[in-house]
């Protein structure tokens, strides 16, 4: 091989671990920085020399520069699924600062690291309602019950194949394991109710996923709620006796969902992206 074609050749093998490595589910710990990185390898790919090593062109035959163009893109379409990763985990309620704190630099760095956040739930709902037609607050949260009730009796029915069409690939990967240790318990039949509406669907977090920090049309939104309930839950074993739960009383029921979405796809729906357990959570 030629410099060029080495050169091209180890330009696409960056561009395919750039790509492997975002779209991998173990990186539920990474950081905005390592995703900036993924990104940067990515522009840092010389598109032009990957076209050039991937075709075998006659001597003296110049390619037509639609065509060009349209080989490029197809080189370069890139779909993700879901990032599989929660950006920012929302960790609960944080304490009140007292004004105390506007006099040491913990403090300040404390109110600032705040704002921000702030800041960054305002403009991934903005984005949400730029990008998602007919996205609306208050039609959001309707629809936030009915995925709830949806995902919950999927789930309370083992039905893993629907359940693909409401969650993101660690979320159902999680939920069949749910399953498989209700079944080692022995728990074969499962009836499950849940009060509608919501009793509370809060909006806590916004944030935004994307491969380019610098093209956020192709991101994915994820949205922190809480969500409250008056659930029944009634548990059966193979012969119907009864197992857990109880048929006269509700249960009160406290959650913290991430739902996400595609930005810019009018064909993507809200999944279920991951379900948490914030260290200052109210009521838990």
């Amino acid at each position: 091989f030629h410099r060029g074609g080495c050169g091209a050749m180890a330009r696409r093998t960056c561009l395919r671990v750039a790509l492997g490595v975002a779209g991998s589910p173990v990186l539920h710990e990474a950081s905005h920085g390592e995703l900036g990185s993924v990104a940067r390898a990515w522009q840092r790919t010389d598109t032009r020399s990957m076209a050039r090593a991937g075709s075998f062109v006659p001597k003296g035959y110049t390619v037509p520069p639609e065509k060009r163009a349209a080989a490029e893109q197809r080189q370069l379409k890139v779909y993700m699924n879901s990032p599989g990763l929660l950006a920012e985990p929302y960790r609960g309620d944080p304490p009140k600062l007292s004004l105390l704190s506007l006099l040491t630099v913990d403090g300040i760095r404390e109110r600032w690291k705040r704002l921000v956040g702030r800041a960054k739930s305002v403009y991934t709902l903005a984005k949400c309602k730029k990008d998602m037609e007919g996205f609306d607050l208050r039609k959001f949260k309707e629809e936030v019950g009915e995925i709830h009730e949806k995902i919950c009796t999927l789930h309370a029915r083992g039905d893993l194949t629907e359940l693909r069409k409401y969650t993101t690939p660690a979320t159902l990967a999680a939920m069949k394991r749910e399953i498989k240790a209700r079944e080692a318990a022995h728990w074969d039949r499962i009836e499950w109710t849940v009060h509608q509406p919501l009793k509370l669907v809060q909006v806590l977090q916004g944030r935004l996923v994307g491969l380019d920090p610098k093209d956020s049309s192709h991101a994915f939104a994820q949205l922190t709620l809480r969500l409250h309930s008056d659930q029944k839950f009634l548990v059966h074993d193979k012969n119907g006796n009864w197992k857990a739960g109880s048929p006269d009383s509700d249960l009160f029921v406290e959650e913290y969902w991430v739902l996400e979405r595609k930005l810019g796809d009018p064909r993507d729906r809200w999944k279920l992206a991951g379900r948490i357990h914030p260290q200052h959570a109210k009521g838990g």
